[in-house]
């Protein structure tokens, strides 16, 4: 320390202080501790009040948060009820579609039967009006020989027989079709028909058809209109003679006449 002075004389120790030196160097000092405890302060009070912002702040976030808190437990809330909804609308989904998939099978069940008893209808139907074609093909060729009888004399020098599953086609020779639907009757030497109108005037030669069902090959022959006459019940009648015929359509011919079909 400067502003102490020592000094030794023999066994005398002395010791000189200046105080005034001494009292500046202190009041220097509290002058210095004082700006120091000044800045202190000032730092304390800073840091108070960043304290208190960051309470503040803490504050607001903690409010945050729970308000987050308070979200998310209600988005959590809302997606359990959504998820419970959801699989709710599958299993009624799965149930509707098992409704349907059996009224479904139901249904097609009924339509098959349904569609069964329609085939068999439709077969009684088709039994009933293949009947109904014979015994009126039937009674076509009796009432076409009693007709013929009365107004031609004519006596059948064959027999012939009524066969309503053939299609008889007569064709003129330029390929016009004359006629096309069920022989009245049918024998080895001619066919008989019936039309609204007469097919031609005078006894013209043409081409005889007959064709079978399920077989392609018909009987094909030349013929020609031996008669026509008007009948009551039938409009127009006549009879065709086959003139000339090939031995296989002849054959086929034969086989026709000797099945009762």
């Amino acid at each position: 320390m400067t502003n102490v002075h020592v000094a030794t004389d023999g066994d005398l120790l002395t010791i000189r202080v200046d105080l005034t030196a001494v009292a500046k160097d202190l009041s220097h000092q509290v002058g210095e501790w004082k700006q120091t405890a000044e800045r202190i302060r000032t730092q304390c009070e800073q840091s108070e009040w960043y304290l208190g912002e960051a309470k503040a702040s803490i504050a607001r976030r903690a409010e945050e948060l729970q308000a987050l808190r308070e979200a998310y437990d209600q988005l959590e809330a809302g997606h359990h009820e959504v998820t419970a909804w959801l699989h709710e609308a599958e299993r009624e989904r799965d149930e509707a579609h098992e409704r349907l998939r059996q009224r479904t099978e139901h249904l097609e069940a009924q339509l098959a039967q349904a569609q069964g008893e329609a085939e068999e209808t439709r077969q009684v139907a088709e039994n009933g009006q293949h009947q109904l074609s014979v015994e009126r093909a039937q009674r076509m060729s009796l009432e076409a020989e009693l007709t013929a009888l009365r107004t031609h004399g004519e006596r059948r020098r064959a027999l012939r027989r009524a066969r309503p599953d053939l299609t008889l086609e007569l064709q003129s020779h330029d390929g016009a079709v004359l006629f096309q639907g069920l022989p009245r009757n049918i024998s080895p030497r001619g066919v008989g028909f019936a039309s609204e109108q007469p097919i031609i005037d005078g006894p013209t030669e043409m081409w005889v058809t007959l064709h079978q069902p399920g077989v392609a090959r018909p009987i094909e022959a030349l013929g020609r209109v031996a008669w026509q006459g008007p009948e009551a019940t039938m409009g127009n009648v006549g009879g065709c003679e086959l003139l000339d015929m090939s031995p296989g359509c002849r054959e086929i011919l034969e086989r026709v006449l000797a099945d009762n079909a």
